[in-house]
């Protein structure tokens, strides 16, 4: 996986600060519109101009299983990846 760092923000649907984004498939540094997951909530991300975060539109998730389904399905693995990391943390 790749790291790479990207100006403060945080997660629209939790507040966790992110200062980093990582991309497990590959080597890409991130880019306006790329989707992301934050590592806190495991809620779906979309990068902005500025690499800031907004939550995913819902047309936008939409499209995604209709248009990319494989896409939208590692989407949904690494959201159940981090669910269970952030629920084993909690019982921990």
């Amino acid at each position: 996986m790749s790291e790479f760092e990207v100006p403060k923000t945080s997660c629209p649907w939790c507040g966790h600060e992110m200062t980093h984004a990582g991309d497990p498939f590959g080597m890409n540094a991130p880019k306006p519109g790329d989707i992301s997951i934050c590592a806190e909530c495991a809620g779906f991300l979309q990068l902005g101009t500025d690499l800031s975060v907004n939550k995913l539109e819902p047309s936008t998730e939409v499209y995604l299983m209709k248009n990319q389904p494989e896409a939208y399905a590692n989407l949904l693995h690494l959201q159940s990846v981090i669910l269970e990391r952030v629920e084993g943390d909690r019982t921990s």
